[in-house]
């Protein structure tokens, strides 16, 4: 195990393909450097950043060392209600929107992703009761837009009483919301293959702050 740290936010939008993001992606990459980040995802609604746009953004940006990842967020439906939404690694298909959580959970799992349940907790925005039904990889435990601090506290006890991976991320829909909250790793995650494999060995936990300066990463 390194003894080094790793820093990933794995819940930012962008101005981009979010239309309720206020943030250009060449200033996020600037931004979450500063927040000492060292990589993040984007997880915009219902689309997925192609390969060749994620390495664009890295040459404009200068992020040969930043680790620059591409999630989706997706809504989910049972019949005519809205059962929360999930975050998909991994996945390059989905079924056809409106689809369930176990729909969502069979197709990723299927192409060796992992599925991760944002803000579970949050209201119609979460999964909340189908939690411990689900057969999703991962929980946000700590979301900085949270406007609660139960969201948190239930989203911890399912945590506690699963068996799940816990993360944390900022779901930032503006700059300054960039590393609020994120994921300590014990180990560089530098592409998709590697983020599933850390989140599914449970070599990871919610950190509920921005990362630690350099020198605080190994006391």
């Amino acid at each position: 195990m390194s003894s080094k740290k790793f820093y990933l936010d794995l819940h930012i939008h962008t101005a981009r393909y979010s239309p309720c993001s206020s943030i250009p992606p060449q200033e996020l990459i600037a931004r979450a450097r500063a927040c000492r980040l060292d990589g993040l995802a984007l997880t915009e609604h219902e689309r997925r950043w192609t390969r060749q746009e994620i390495e664009r953004l890295i040459a404009e940006t200068g992020g040969g060392d930043f680790t620059i990842m591409a999630g989706m967020e997706v809504r989910t439906m049972s019949g005519d209600r809205h059962t929360g939404d999930l975050l998909v690694f991994g996945s390059l298909s989905l079924p056809e929107i409106p689809c369930s959580i176990d729909e969502v959970c069979r197709l990723v799992h299927r192409q060796g992703g992992i599925v991760i349940a944002p803000h579970p907790y949050a209201g119609l925005l979460g999964i909340g009761a189908e939690t411990p039904n689900s057969a999703i990889d991962a929980l946000e435990i700590c979301n900085y837009r949270y406007r609660s601090r139960l969201a948190e506290k239930m989203a911890r006890r399912a945590w506690r009483e699963g068996k799940l991976a816990g993360v944390a991320s900022s779901d930032a829909h503006a700059l300054e919301e960039v590393g609020r909250y994120c994921t300590e790793f014990d180990d560089p995650v530098r592409n998709e293959a590697e983020l599933i494999e850390a989140i599914l060995d449970h070599r990871c936990r919610p950190r509920r702050a921005y990362p630690p300066s350099l020198f605080g990463r190994f006391f």
